[in-house]
């Protein structure tokens, strides 16, 4: 199968179960970033039991409602083990977001992530912008993402 398709089969299997993270492996994180390309990409280390992430997750709410999807990504990569407490998390509440779940810790190792929440920020010619580790705001993230699009 041409490679095109099995990226939009991934990305159609992904999108379409926002309830329902599928599992992610670093191949599928990169695939995402290179057919992202030409946008800012956010990509978000939290998890549903992880307290500075959840205080965190209105801050990227902000960001989300700054800025269009069509110049704006954001990926939530959970850290959770528990795939069930993580489906329960978004049926009560939904995320105007990707959510993947790296349930074997290997995406994180790819990226260097040992702590959460931890935000990756790449801009539109795909290279690392920001790294982030710890609890941020919204006006930090708008600060790393405000060279390459505005509002």
């Amino acid at each position: 199968m041409p490679r095109a398709i099995c990226l939009i089969i991934l990305l159609i299997g992904f999108l379409a179960t926002p309830a329902q993270p599928q599992d992610a492996t670093p191949q599928d994180i990169l695939r995402l970033l290179h057919t992202h390309r030409g946008k800012v990409v956010v990509l978000n280390f939290w998890a549903t039991w992880c307290r500075p992430c959840l205080k965190e997750l209105p801050e990227i709410l902000k960001l989300r409602a700054m800025y269009p999807e069509g110049r704006l990504t954001i990926i939530g990569i959970s850290m959770d083990y528990d795939a069930a407490a993580l489906e329960t998390f978004l049926q009560r509440r939904p995320l105007p977001y990707l959510v993947l779940r790296d349930a074997s810790g290997s995406v994180a190792e790819s990226f260097g992530v040992s702590q959460i929440p931890r935000t990756l920020i790449f801009s539109p010619d795909g290279q690392k912008a920001a790294d982030i580790l710890g609890e941020t705001d919204a006006t930090n993230l708008r600060r790393h993402v405000a060279p390459w699009v505005t509002p």
